[in-house]
């Protein structure tokens, strides 16, 4: 994931916002797979973030798709 990924948060009204990863902060709630059989989205407290450099492949947002 780069720092431009768009990552969905909880947004304040309840409702589901996509921000860039650059700016989650530990204040943020993310959604992740319920741990048991029904595979639910839930929204889970950032609790930190770090940064882990990796060599791979980068596939930039454009506007003609």
């Amino acid at each position: 994931m780069t720092r431009d990924h768009l990552i969905p948060i909880l947004g304040k009204k309840g409702d589901r916002n996509y921000i860039p990863v650059r700016t989650l902060t530990t204040d943020d709630y993310v959604f992740i797979v319920k741990s048991d059989e029904s595979y639910q989205l839930v929204p889970s407290k950032v609790i930190s973030i770090s940064m882990e450099i990796k060599l791979g492949y980068y596939s930039p947002l454009t506007t003609a798709g």
